[in-house]
């Protein structure tokens, strides 16, 4: 969740129930956007979170939002583009590398 406005102590903000938003708080999904545990597309996300797309890889985000509600599509295969950073086919975190390439 991240606070939209205000200070909670003062303003008494309840946190909305389940995976909603309200006038205080905006859910931002259920991944932490990290390499190990990154965002689907539909997930709101940070400058830098990482996201993953079968078949084309793990991206960062390079501004703060929503992708599906802003259509910020991954770009083609190896390339980078206005919202998205390409960061390669394989997390070194849960890719395990063949034992004739120690590099």
């Amino acid at each position: 969740m991240l606070r939209i406005s205000g200070r909670l102590s003062e303003d008494q903000w309840r946190y909305p129930h389940g995976h909603y938003r309200n006038s205080a708080w905006y859910f931002v999904g259920e991944h932490q956007g990290v390499f190990s545990d990154p965002k689907p597309w539909h997930e709101y996300g940070l400058e830098g979170s990482i996201y993953f797309q079968a078949g084309k890889g793990y991206f960062s985000l390079k501004k703060d939002g929503q992708p599906d509600l802003n259509n910020w599509d991954f770009p083609p295969f190896g390339e980078s583009n206005g919202f998205w950073e390409y960061r390669g086919m394989h997390s070194d975190y849960v890719s395990a590398k063949q034992w004739e390439n120690e590099d």
